[in-house]
Formats: structure tokens, sequence, C-alpha cells
């Protein structure tokens, strides 16, 4: 029996289908897109499945659509309740695919449905303060949360997909999108203490010293939780009700045709390097996005930053466009004994965090094609700035989580030999 799977994207208030996902009796996995989106010419799934009419074979897109989901913890909780192995990814995503990353739809083929036809929107179900506890507190209602959703969203850290109602209160106005609706944002838990402390005062302390970043802020429902507002939706409010737009995005490890498991790989040339030559090829404004990856390196170092991998980075695609994403989940891992202290990506000639010279971010700027003296400047203004902006981060949820000045002042006393590093580099001395 053969499986198939359509693979739509929502483009305004249209479904639009891009093609079919397929297994066969023998368990064989292909992708083809179909000829109608070809027609039109539209965006491709991703830059490492390229618009072509050839079918593409399991190892070509696996990457990908393994990408839209879970790893860890919260993809064993999700497979246990569809009981299925967690290595069937096309089971899990037909599954769970209609709120993905982006605006990527995956659902049952339906022989009738027509190539391009009106977006059904879902509905919005109101939660309680109640049921917001139960869901953000254990990874098995996490699961259950998404299910009804039908919602996938990458990455190993606890977390679930809710829609916010604007002009209200983040403690109140929540929705639990069903049926296709869109979530607007991500909540975030840990089981291990502090994690998601040090991720708001890192990524509104980035916001803070001018970089590109998800918008982030702390709620308590029995436990910390990092809210983020999701930057792959338009949120419209009117008489209609919620109304959300989304936007088509993959991460770096998909766009690289990497699976999960590789995203700590580093690309041949060095990973900086092929990056930045994607977007200098790629970007609609390379200019921009590449003195942003500039500047994310140096804020990830300084703040200890060792989860800098493919998967925590995306790109934006536009209808004739293509931009770096902002920034997201920016933790200080090196005040961790249980992290490892090698980054996710080698800065200059070395991924040990402690052995970083200043001729490191030399090398960096040659490798991404940033003048020198812009990196010194770079380097300048953050050493200056990031403590101050820790500080100003904590302060700012300091009245939803008491504990975050002590988080922020934990990292600022972590930093020191790192900022002394950048700093010796900002003065000239490589």
């Amino acid at each position: 029996m053969i499986e198939r799977y359509s693979v739509s994207r929502t483009i305004g208030s249209e479904l639009v289908r891009v093609g079919t996902l397929q297994r066969s009796a023998r368990g064989q996995e292909r992708f083809s897109y179909a000829e109608s989106y070809l027609g039109r010419g539209g965006s491709p799934l991703s830059l490492s499945l390229p618009l072509r009419s050839e079918d593409y074979a399991a190892s070509d897109i696996r990457p990908y659509f393994d990408g839209l989901l879970p790893e860890g913890p919260t993809r064993s909780a999700i497979v246990a309740r569809l009981l299925v192995p967690e290595t069937d990814w096309l089971a899990i995503l037909g599954s769970s695919g209609l709120d993905c990353i982006g605006d990527v739809v995956v659902e049952p083929e339906d022989p009738e449905a027509l190539e391009v036809r009106p977006w059904r929107r879902g509905t919005y179900v109101a939660l309680s303060d109640g049921d917001l506890r139960d869901v953000v507190f254990n990874l098995s209602t996490l699961a259950k949360s998404s299910e009804k959703s039908r919602l996938s969203l990458a990455g190993n850290q606890g977390k679930v997909g809710l829609a916010h109602a604007p002009d209200t209160s983040l403690r109140d106005g929540w929705l639990r999108p069903e049926g296709g609706a869109a979530s607007t944002h991500i909540l975030k838990v840990s089981d291990m203490s502090r994690i998601a402390e040090f991720e708001i005062v890192c990524m509104g302390a980035a916001s803070r010293c001018g970089l590109r970043v998800a918008g982030i802020q702390a709620l308590q429902w029995g436990k910390p939780v990092a809210c983020i507002q999701r930057f792959d939706r338009n949120v419209v409010y009117d008489e209609g009700g919620l109304q959300v737009e989304r936007l088509h995005q993959e991460d770096l490890a998909q766009a690289f045709a990497l699976s999960p498991q590789s995203k700590y790989l580093e690309l041949e040339g060095g990973t900086y390097a092929a990056i930045a030559r994607l977007l200098r090829h790629r970007s609609s404004d390379p200019l921009t996005d590449i003195n942003q990856l500039a500047r994310l390196a140096v804020f990830d170092y300084l703040v200890g930053n060792c989860d800098n991998h493919l998967k925590n980075l995306s790109v934006l695609h536009g209808a004739e466009t293509l931009r770096l994403s902002p920034a997201y989940d920016i933790v200080c891992t090196t005040f961790f004994e249980k992290f490892t202290r090698n980054m996710g990506r080698r800065l200059g000639s070395t991924r040990s965090i402690d052995l970083v010279c200043p001729n490191d971010f030399l090398i960096l700027s040659k490798e991404i094609g940033l003048g020198v003296r812009r990196m010194r400047r770079i380097c300048s203004e953050l050493a200056e700035a990031v403590p101050e902006a820790l500080m100003w981060a904590a302060e700012r949820d300091a009245d939803v989580l008491e504990a975050l000045p002590y988080s922020a002042e934990d990292i600022i006393d972590d930093m020191p030999s790192r900022r002394m590093v950048v700093d010796a580099f900002a003065r000239g001395a490589d």
C-alpha cells in the first residue's frame, strides 16, 4: 500500500499544493513537485530542494521534512501518543503537519482536492490559567496539545505553539489552535533549572544591542516560561477574529541538506564562510545580513552560547527575496558544567570557546568577507554594551521572574575573559 501526503503552502488566503510526499509498499520515500506549482514559478520548499520535474529520493528529502519535526523528549512524547516509531518521520509529519515552522502544511492526500483552494483556517479555543499550567507542566501534556493543534515544532526543548489575541495582556488572551489554525507564539519550558531565565535575559540583551531577534518575554505558570513571538507569522485582529498569515522559512540545516542529527557539523571551508557565501549569493540584502551574522557571532561568544548550531539560524523566503531571519535560541551555556564548551560553529581557528584568541576574529572577518575595521567596531560596541544590556533585559521582566537579575549577574560574572579577548581585537591586538 502506498502512503501519500499532500504538501502545500498557505499563500494569502489560499492553500496552494506544492507537491506529494509518498512512501511505497517497500518503504521508499519520495517527493515530487506538482506540475501546477512548477508552472507558478513559486519559491522552492528549500534551497536544498530546487524546483524540478524529477522526483526527489529519500536521502534528498529527509533533511528538510524531518527537520520540521521535534527532537528529543518532545518527539518521544508525541510518538508515544501516535504509537509510531521515533524514526518514522513521515508518519509523524503526516499526523502533525498542519502548523509547521513557516507556511508549509502536510496532510493525508485527498485526490479530489483542488490544486489551489481556500485555506480552512481552523479554530481557536480559549485557555484558562489552569489550562495553561497544564499545557506547560509536562511533555506528555505538550504532546497532547500539539496533537490537538496538529502542530510540528522543530527542536529539542519542551515547547508548545499557542496563539495570543493582540491588545491583551500576556497573562490572558491565550488560545489553542485547532484544525490547522496557526500559532503566533512558542512557549518554552525546561526541566533544567534556569535555562528559560537565561534565554529570556540573553535574547532580550541581544535585542538591546541592536541584533534582529525574535521577540521574547517572561511568563510564570508554576514554572518559568520563555514566551517567543513567532517571526514567521503576521497577525491581524479584525471583525473576523484572529487572522494569521504564515511566512515561508527554513533553518540552515535544512538549507544545507543536513539532517537534524548533523546540526553541529562544521561545513566544508568553515560554517561561517558557507553561511556568508549563501547570503552573498541569495540574500536580497547581503550586506545587512552578513553584518547581522558577524554581530551574532560576537554576541554568542561573549555570552557563552555554545549551542549555536545550524538549526538555530534560519532564512525567510519572500516571493522574490531571501533574508537571514531574526536570531533565536540564544542561551549562555558556559555557566552550566554539564554542557560542552565546544561551539556549534568554529570561530576562527577553533570550536573551543576557551581557546578563542583575538586573531580568531580577524580570521572570521576574512571568512565572511567583512572588513576588519568593521569587525573591530562591532567587537568594540558589543564588548562595551553586553553587560548593561543583560541587566536591562533582566530588570524589564523582573516583576514576572524575580530571579532574572541574578541570572544576568551570573552571565556577566562568566564572561570577563571573553570580553578581554573581544576588546583586545577591537583595540588592534591580533
